[in-house]
């Protein structure tokens, strides 16, 4: 367990960024998917927002409401974040607030937030049937929770892979890619979409997949999970 979380906390603090911000089809892959989660939402004016996995705050310049009261953004990781340094709206800067937390036990009240979020997170979870018993636990009635998620092991997320991350990625790292998905990569998008629906099974369910309108994660590149709590 030592060597294996070695590997992964090698990943996030000399790759990850370095990855993610160099341009090309990395950044924008996550500006899309970013953008594909807040397309999502149709509450305009939430009073609160828990953003779950929200790391550096890489998707809070693609915010579109900003909410009246709170936006939370939670991590396993301590990123020490200078909320005035971010290139964000300064009326989002007055609400935001960096917690550390495990979102397998929240920390926080039950049914306070009115929009819940993740991008590219559930995967990473070691048990994502708790975390999102958490998510709708906090969350209010009406609540719109939305995740987004790479179609990871579809064949279609395979080849870009093979293509394109995985050829960057060894520029990057002393590690093979290969091994770091293998390890941090837990859980299988059809897992995932199958938890979703059984926690929510009493709330409007949706699932939308991109950049095709197949329903099949096999040939699109990501897919939102999308509930509003009865």
């Amino acid at each position: 367990m030592e060597e294996k979380n070695k590997i992964i906390q090698y990943f996030y603090t000399h790759v990850y960024q370095s990855y993610l911000y160099a341009g090309g089809p990395s950044q924008a892959g996550q500006a899309y998917a970013s953008k594909f989660l807040e397309s999502r939402f149709h509450v305009n004016q939430p009073r609160s927002i828990l953003e779950i996995g929200g790391g550096s705050g890489e998707h809070l310049s693609h915010v579109k409401s900003t909410p009246l009261e709170l936006y939370a953004s939670i991590d396993l990781r301590d990123t020490k974040v200078d909320i005035e340094s971010l290139n964000i709206d300064d009326k989002l800067k007055q609400v935001l607030k960096f917690d550390v937390g495990n979102v397998q036990a929240l920390p926080y009240e039950s049914q306070i937030f009115d929009r819940v979020l993740g991008t590219c997170v559930l995967h990473h979870i070691s048990d994502p049937f708790a975390a999102l018993q958490e998510v709708r636990r906090v969350a209010r009635a009406g609540a719109e929770i939305c995740f987004v998620l790479p179609t990871d092991p579809g064949i279609l997320n395979r080849l870009i892979k093979k293509f394109v991350t995985f050829p960057k990625l060894r520029k990057l790292s002393s590690y093979p890619p290969e091994l770091f998905y293998a390890l941090d990569h837990q859980n299988h998008v059809e897992s995932l979409i199958q938890i979703f629906k059984y926690v929510f099974r009493e709330d409007q369910v949706s699932i939308c997949y991109s950049p095709f309108r197949l329903r099949s994660w096999n040939l699109n590149l990501l897919v939102t999970l999308k509930a509003t709590k009865s």
